[in-house]
Parts: C-alpha cells; structure tokens; sequence
C-alpha cells in the first residue's frame, strides 16, 4: 500500500498551484528530500521553474537534499526568499 504525504506550499510555490498544500504519493517511504521535490516537479511541472531554488522543511527544520523523509513528518515547500 502506498503511503501518501501532505505537503504544505508557501510563497512560489503556492502561488503557481493556487493551493496551500498537496497530496504527494512518493515511490518509497521514507524518502530524501531531493526524492520528494523530483516527484512534486513531475507531479506539477509549473514548479520546474522554481526547482533550484525550492527549499524544504520538515518538522519545521530547515533540511537538506539527503535528509530522509518519514510517514507522519510535517513538510512544507517555499521558495527562497531575497530581501535587502
């Protein structure tokens, strides 16, 4: 059985879906967060213009690409933010 994860959007990519979260089914369980942004851009090719500057959170921590993702974690996607 698949398991599904709720990803929650912010600024871009929120923007672009006209959506504050959506349903990811990734292949595996626990998953990298390189793994899970892959499959959002496959899912919603209007993010691929935000790919290499999407960043990730996950139970409210910053992560990196290689940081695992896990059943039941919260996860949110933005954009990077530039400000002066």
């Amino acid at each position: 059985m698949s398991e599904s994860l709720d990803v929650r959007l912010f600024a871009g990519p929120a923007q672009e879906l006209r959506s504050p979260s959506v349903r990811i089914m990734p292949a595996r369980l626990p998953c990298t967060v390189e793994e899970l942004l892959g499959e959002l851009v496959a899912a919603h090719p209007v993010l691929t213009p935000y790919r290499s500057s999407l960043l990730v959170a996950v139970n409210r921590c910053l992560a990196r690409p290689h940081d695992p993702i896990n059943i039941g974690d919260e996860v949110a996607v933005f954009s990077a933010l530039a400000g002066g």
